[in-house]
């Protein structure tokens, strides 16, 4: 593996990191507000294969009525 390969994996590895940390950021965010707002907004997320577990992260968290119809919803869906 030539040296620019091997900085480009870095650097790859390096912004999945960045990724990740403001994924957690914003979920930690989104959760706070304990809102149902937040539970309509993230909802739609939870029927996207590449999103459905950042959204039901989100979901789960929040202790209101409409995230667990929208967990239940999004079981019967899959």
């Amino acid at each position: 593996m030539s040296e620019k390969e091997i900085i480009r994996k870095e650097e790859e590895s390096l912004l999945v990191w960045y990724e990740d940390i403001l994924l957690e950021e914003t979920a930690s965010a989104l959760i706070s507000f304990q809102s149902d707002k937040v539970v309509q907004e993230v909802s739609p997320y939870l029927n996207k294969e590449k999103s459905i577990i950042f959204a039901t992260s989100v979901i789960e968290n929040i202790k209101s009525d409409l995230a667990v119809a929208a967990l239940r919803e999004a079981y019967r869906n899959r």
